[in-house]
């Protein structure tokens, strides 16, 4: 044989003579993730972005993400987390005195390395890489006025993570009247890709008031509380546990919009809910929360950004002598107002299209509510049939009245609408 021959021996390349040892390819590291460890999972993020983010008291389109797990195809239940070789994230476990259990820090460096995967240069398994508990959101203050003339008060302050670089990274901002302790609207923003990969706990956080309501909100919210402010006040008789007649706590940003567990907890403040009735809140609302869910999940690769919030008409009915009244939960000091109509504002900031879809709260059709009807009907036009996602049936007034507008339409009503919902062509898929 040629001394410039070429042969391939059991791994060993041969080349005139000189061996050189073939190199296996890098392998990547393909991590399972059972779903039980879900529970103190840290929260993921690319070091790119980890060293580049700033605080903001607003969710944008251009927010910090999160890394999420993705459902696994075909295999078993778990979910996966696949990393490139040599490719690094930051691990973070967010809250007061919560740790990383293996490095006792509050973030740590994972890395791949050949198929290892390891954690501040120890070699670890997914297991190990746990918090000592779940990760906690607080509510962070600001100064920034956002009710217009119309609630002068109003100020945006911002559920979300504080990272062991002090940066504050936005989850749901709200805009919230002292005042009258309400929410004018909130902002937040789905990934639709992370939605495969949500892991539900049927144990559900408290509501958390947080100090920013003076009112008893926890106690009004029950239904002895209801009785008095709506039940002897309106005639509305308030159902008991299993009945559907009463107002239940009405997310603004939903739970079911968020993938990890520790983000599903953080939409528990009541500063993120409206009274809304149980009837609607359970109808088309909850038709409208899983339709704008499906359309974020039905392109690869999109991203929502969802305002929600209730025009500033309070809901009126009349009491048990024929007079027109404000609904309210706190009655004794004029607070809590139940509003008339919620609305929701969804934007796809890559294409720069978005729909606003406005619902009456109201279990009783009299004059009052025919006029609102009416009112909102001679505003603008109605877009809903040409929304393919919008299939459920609008003139319902027992679970939702609904009307689908432009943003440009909307804004023109609402003075203080949020920046952001803008003059947009409308969403349609």
């Amino acid at each position: 044989m040629s001394m410039h021959s070429m042969l391939t021996f059991w791994g060993v390349l041969v080349i005139a003579n000189i061996p050189f040892v073939l190199l296996q390819s890098a392998r990547d590291c393909v991590i399972s993730v059972p779903l039980k460890s879900l529970s103190h999972e840290p929260f993921l993020m690319l070091p790119s972005v980890y060293s580049s983010a700033s605080s903001s008291m607003m969710v944008t389109s251009s927010t910090p993400e999160w890394l999420y797990p993705q459902t696994r195809r075909g295999g078993d239940s778990n979910l996966m987390i696949v990393m490139k070789n040599r490719e690094s994230l930051i691990a973070n476990c967010i809250g007061l005195k919560n740790e990383l259990v293996l490095t006792e820090a509050s973030s740590g460096t994972l890395k791949c390395d050949n198929g290892q995967l390891e954690l501040d240069d120890w070699e670890v398994s997914w297991e190990d890489c746990s918090c000592g508990r779940r990760s906690k959101s607080h509510i962070r203050r600001g100064s920034t006025s956002c009710g217009g003339t119309e609630f002068p008060q109003a100020k945006i302050h911002t559920i979300g993570w504080t990272l062991a670089n002090d940066v504050f990274v936005p989850q749901i901002s709200v805009c919230f009247d002292p005042v009258r302790e309400t929410t004018l609207y909130t902002v937040h923003r789905i990934m639709g890709d992370s939605l495969s990969s949500k892991v539900t706990d049927s144990k559900r956080p408290d509501f958390a008031s947080s100090s920013v309501f003076k009112s008893p909100v926890s106690e009004l919210y029950t239904r002895s509380a209801q009785q008095q402010s709506i039940e002897n006040r309106f005639g509305i008789p308030v159902s008991s546990a299993r009945g559907s007649q009463f107002l239940a706590r009405g997310h603004l940003a939903p739970d079911a919009d968020f993938s990890l567990l520790a983000e599903q907890d953080a939409t528990y403040y009541f500063s993120n809910v409206l009274p809304q009735w149980q009837a609607v809140n359970n109808g088309n609302w909850k038709q409208l929360e899983e339709a704008v869910r499906s359309l974020a999940s039905s392109k690869k690769g999109r991203r929502l950004v969802v305002y929600t919030g209730a025009l500033p008409q309070p809901l009126m009915l009349k009491d048990k002598k024929g007079v027109l009244r404000e609904v309210l939960l706190d009655t004794n000091n004029q607070k809590i107002p139940v509003p008339a109509v919620l609305w929701k504002a969804v934007y796809d900031p890559r294409m720069k299209k978005a729909t606003v879809v406005l619902q009456l709260n109201s279990v009783r059709r009299d004059e009052y509510q025919n006029l609102l009807i009416s009112e909102l009907s001679a505003a603008a036009e109605n877009h809903c049939s040409e929304l393919p996602w919008v299939d459920w049936n609008i003139t319902d007034y027992s679970e939702g009245y609904t009307f689908c507008w432009r943003a440009e339409d909307f804004v023109k009503l609402l003075s203080y609408a949020p920046e952001g919902v803008d003059t947009f062509d409308l969403l349609t898929a």
